[in-house]
């Protein structure tokens, strides 16, 4: 097993050649080593893919394998491959296991940018990852990473690659368009160019449940729709979890405070409204909200989240 040491380092590179060919040595050793026949019963692939027509779609393919550690030679050809692009990528991101278990990168895909992938909150686990602008659209980039680590005592290597694809959140929300995060779940994509309605789900929004963060591109409404079946909670959680993460990436003075707000909201939900979830559904939640106590500095919210876990066991 080739054995790296990589700090913790965020760098932005010179993009010198032009679309997917800016990323061909690692697009080709990921497919060659995914399609190898000899591996197959070592990868287990999903995929996850939004299109609506042929210019406005996203996809992600994560292959997790676990292999012999006598045969993780299979993998230079890909460690090598991310040495091979990395002065064409916009962006990269590298860590060796040991160093921290503190955020790298936090990739957002999805046509609404609703999805997300952490790198960096296991501090056994080795990253690297790379972003390529797409020359064809601006808006868009691909996105490729690896994590593994070594299981010493099972002598296997386990890890996960990643090929993502779909819009640059910076570029679209801060340039294009304005996003309005109701906590129903529904969403509203406005055009700031023209005003067109990109996506629209027909419920007003209360203007006195909006709460403002530091993007002005981006409102929360915290409206209490009520909650009457298990797909309405799973709705608003999942709104809230995706406020609280929105919130921590755009910073601010008074990021705490708005956390704090959406934190205490998810709370009086599981208060209310747990009766309502399936075992199977709880358990869901509980992990989504131990995911948030994973990248919570302040003990009080760490706190409030244990309170609502109790109450959906």
């Amino acid at each position: 097993m080739k054995t790296f040491k990589y700090l913790a380092t965020t760098a932005a590179c010179i993009l010198m050649s032009l679309g997917i060919h800016a990323q061909k040595n690692i697009n080709n050793a990921i497919d060659d080593f995914v399609n190898n026949k000899n591996y197959e019963e070592y990868i287990k692939k999903e995929v996850t893919m939004e299109q609506n027509g042929l210019t406005d779609k996203s996809y992600c393919y994560a292959y997790t394998f676990e292999i012999p550690a006598n045969k993780s030679k299979a993998l230079n050809r890909i460690y090598e491959a991310f040495n091979k692009d990395a002065s064409n990528a916009y962006n990269l991101a590298k860590r060796s296991s040991g160093i921290s278990n503190e955020e790298l990168l936090r990739i957002g895909y999805g046509r609404d940018l609703d999805k997300s992938i952490v790198f960096g909150k296991h501090i056994d686990h080795n990253y690297e990852v790379m972003l390529f602008r797409d020359s064809n659209d601006s808006l868009y980039r691909y996105v490729y990473a690896i994590v593994w680590k070594e299981k010493v005592k099972e002598d296997k290597v386990w890890g996960i690659i990643y090929k993502v694809y779909g819009k640059d959140p910076k570029k679209v929300n801060s340039t294009f368009t304005r996003t309005i995060i109701k906590s129903n779940g529904e969403i509203i994509t406005i055009n700031n160019k023209n005003g067109q309605i990109i996506t629209h789900q027909s419920e007003p929004l209360s203007s006195n449940n909006n709460v403002y963060t530091n993007n002005p591109n981006v409102i929360i409404s915290t409206g209490d729709t009520p909650i009457k079946t298990n797909m309405d909670f799973l709705r608003r959680f999942g709104n809230l979890r995706v406020a609280y993460y929105a919130v921590q990436d755009e910073g601010g003075t008074n990021k705490l405070t708005i956390c704090t707000g959406i934190v205490n909201k998810i709370l009086e939900l599981c208060k209310s409204s747990g009766n309502l979830l399936s075992e199977s559904e709880k358990t869901v939640c509980i992990d989504s909200m131990k995911e948030i106590q994973k990248h919570c500095k302040d003990n009080y919210l760490k706190a409030l989240l244990n309170e609502a876990i109790n109450e959906l066991k």
